[in-house]
């Protein structure tokens, strides 16, 4: 109503709604935009939060996967140390034998082929042992332990970086290499006298099982 005249104004009040209307469609349409940056943001935290985790299995089931391939190498070069060294010991044991009979003229079914070929003991101890070393199966023998001997340095090479909880193994599998490559060097070639050689032996084989057996109770279970 005009102050002036007392007439209704029903221009002004239109005008008046019409205006609060338009004041309130700017906050509308910065609600709708903010909505939808507001989800463009999310749906990125989301891929970067998903990737992250998709990350961390990949890089766990990584890490097992090395842990389980070095324990696999473990047993690997457990097993060769193993099948060398009974050989070797095999040797060893006959070596003692054969050298001992030929020095004391002892019969014994297994050794009478070096110390008494042509049915009479040899003169020389080491005449009995060169008929040793040059038997066939002897040869095969050593081949044998030449041939773990190898194989044992390519296993060790990939036990060179333990992963993380298996480096107490690394060290056991080391100081079982070491008593290994004494005992085997020993069958290959035997020397000193007969009493320092029995000794060595013994004391070579009864190393390597102590580290062996060490080694066994180290070796976790896979993952």
């Amino acid at each position: 109503i005009c102050k002036s005249c007392g007439c209704p104004v029903e221009e002004k009040e239109t005008v008046s709604r019409e205006t609060k209307q338009e004041l309130q469609l700017p906050n509308i349409k910065l609600d709708a935009r903010f909505q939808k940056n507001l989800m463009k943001v999310g749906i990125v935290v989301a891929i970067c939060v998903f990737g992250l985790i998709g990350y961390k299995v990949y890089d766990h089931q990584k890490a097992n996967k090395a842990y389980n391939i070095y324990i696999e190498n473990l047993r690997k070069a457990q097993d060769e140390m193993m099948s060398g060294g009974s050989d070797a010991e095999d040797l060893c044991d006959l070596t003692v034998s054969v050298w001992g009979n030929a020095i004391y003229e002892t019969n014994d079914m297994e050794t009478d082929e070096y110390t008494c070929p042509n049915g009479y003991f040899v003169e020389d101890f080491n005449t009995a042992l060169g008929y040793l070393y040059m038997d066939e199966d002897t040869q095969l023998t050593m081949t044998c332990i030449e041939n773990s001997q190898d194989n044992v340095k390519d296993i060790m090479k990939k036990l060179q970086n333990p992963p993380k909880g298996l480096e107490s193994c690394y060290d056991s599998v080391s100081d079982l290499n070491g008593k290994y490559t004494k005992l085997t060097n020993l069958a290959l070639n035997p020397s000193g006298n007969y009493s320092k050689f029995s000794e060595n032996k013994n004391e070579a084989i009864s190393e390597f099982q102590v580290e062996y057996d060490k080694l066994e109770t180290q070796i976790p279970d896979k993952k």
